[in-house]
């Protein structure tokens, strides 16, 4: 239960495979980093707010398969919020702003309290950030990091981005509409990924995934994986984000 709870936040630095892509048999047009992320900007739909219900499936990791009830809170600049239940019993919640995180695991009845800045080795498993803007970044299918000034290499049917400042790192972008499709990494025995998919119409035209499957893994053989299906997207809203740690919880061992 420890990483089920702790892993929205380790998997924050990962992302995206399927989704819309253009002629699977063909060259997309020559493009800049900088021309694709424009595209990007005008096909995705990024909410100053939302609230996502659904399902969460996590496997691997030595905790077998466990499905859960899923709502995730996010506000931009501001929130991201997570509560996790099972049989209509609340196991986790947790709150990560600007410069805070906290996870309360309930079944444990212990909590990780930590700023962003000091959070524990065991959650930088890779060459991201954990932060409130990659956290959302990944739950809404937006490019994670800056790829403005990566190299852009064309393949039939995508774009695949690729810079110095993430090593082992790439960013793959489908066409028709532009949007990121996955985001990779692998050196060694850490290997990172998050898959989107399932791209729905919103407001003005804009598409927003409403699957997305998170892998990683810093030992052989041994990859956690969660997927998320959202079953309902409410935007634009006034979420509250509530917390609150229990006198009695003692601090999260990980």
């Amino acid at each position: 239960m420890r990483i089920l709870l702790f892993v929205l936040l380790v998997s924050s630095v990962f992302a995206c495979k399927r989704g819309a892509s253009g002629d699977a048999s063909k060259l997309p047009p020559k493009r800049s980093a900088e021309r694709l992320l424009a595209e990007v900007d005008k096909a995705l739909f990024v909410p100053e707010t939302a609230e996502m219900k659904g399902d969460m499936r996590i496997q691997g990791g030595g905790i077998g398969n466990i499905k859960l009830s899923a709502t995730i809170r996010t506000q931009k600049d501001k929130a991201f919020w997570f509560s996790l239940r099972k049989f209509g019993f609340e196991g986790g919640r947790g709150l990560v702003t600007k410069d805070s995180a906290i996870v309360i695991n309930r079944l444990q009845r212990e909590v990780l309290e930590a700023s962003i800045n000091d959070l524990p080795e065991e959650a930088k498993l890779l060459p991201i950030d954990i932060s409130l803007a990659n956290l959302i970044a990944v739950f809404g299918g937006q490019p994670i990091g800056e790829w403005r000034n990566a190299q852009v290499e064309r393949q039939p049917g995508q774009y695949q981005l690729l810079t110095d400042e993430f090593a082992n790192t790439e960013l793959t972008l489908g066409t028709a509409p532009t949007i990121p499709v996955r985001w990779g990494y692998q050196e060694g025995e850490k290997f990172g990924e998050v898959i989107f998919s399932d791209f729905k119409a919103q407001a003005d035209g804009k598409v927003f995934p409403y699957f997305r499957s998170l892998a990683f893994s810093d030992t052989p053989g041994d990859t956690t994986r969660v997927v998320f299906t959202l079953s309902s997207l409410t935007t634009n809203e006034v979420f509250k984000f509530p917390i609150s740690i229990p006198a009695s919880y003692a601090p999260m061992q990980l």
